[in-house]
């Protein structure tokens, strides 16, 4: 950071802060999130990186500064910090912080009910509400530049696409039969159900919620990362 004895200059310029004129030369650091740029089109480098000015350098102090929601009772960025029983630790608006015991009777309503409201930092919000936003953006991305195409190929089959070289190679090949597709999904189902239920993760019938929502979204993701190489899209879906 450019000035420790300055809280806004260091909660600005600060590496575990907003980073401001942070300048870094590991490789692995510069290439853990979007991937290494080399291979990614630079119109999607750019994309990311206007998106990143505009919500985290410029709209997240705004929001910060301001005391929105008391976020100036926290800092400005939280990185996950654990406890010495290596347990994430969750932050109040009041800025203290408290472990939730993760036992099996910890699952209970009455004691999830009985926990204190948990308060998000001013990057982390801008960061979730974005995550939403992208999803209904790719949604609508899709069907705007590629809905057309998507009708088409699911019209058309493999072997009547002569002008693509992919079709023209999987038509040599024998098709699987739809029942093992279908045998996987109901055996796979019926487990996470299983798991979700005795494992107390959450009801098993929320999976008929998450189930088409993932399947909705498998195609956009699935086209965002064909054509960026952005493998932050495939993190929308398990969120």
């Amino acid at each position: 950071m450019i000035n420790p004895n300055k809280i806004i200059v260091a909660q600005l310029t600060g590496f575990y802060e907003l980073g401001m004129g942070t300048l870094v030369f590991d490789w692995n650091l510069i290439t853990q999130v979007v991937g290494s740029p080399i291979l990614v089109p630079h119109w999607a480098l750019i994309n990311m990186l206007v998106g990143f000015l505009v919500f985290i350098w410029f709209l997240t102090p705004i929001i910060y500064y301001s005391n929105l929601w008391s976020f100036k009772n926290l800092s400005i960025a939280v990185f996950p910090k654990l406890n010495n029983n290596g347990f994430y630790l969750f932050y109040t608006s009041d800025g203290n912080s408290f472990t939730p015991n993760v036992s099996q009777n910890a699952l209970s309503s009455t004691y999830t009910e009985n926990l204190p409201p948990v308060s998000l930092d001013s990057t982390t919000a801008i960061a979730n509400y974005l995550t939403f936003a992208s999803l209904a953006s790719l949604i609508v991305y899709t069907i705007l530049y590629n809905g057309k195409n998507i009708v088409q190929c699911f019209r058309t089959s493999l072997k009547s696409r002569e002008n693509n070289i992919h079709c023209t190679l999987m038509s040599k090949y024998n098709e699987a039969s739809e029942w093992w597709y279908i045998l996987l999904f109901v055996i796979t189902f019926i487990l996470s159900a299983l798991v979700c239920h005795f494992g107390q993760f959450m009801p098993w019938y929320y999976l008929f919620v998450a189930v088409p929502f993932t399947f909705v979204c498998l195609l956009p993701i699935s086209i965002i990362q064909a054509t960026t190489l952005s493998i932050f899209c495939l993190f929308l879906s398990q969120e």
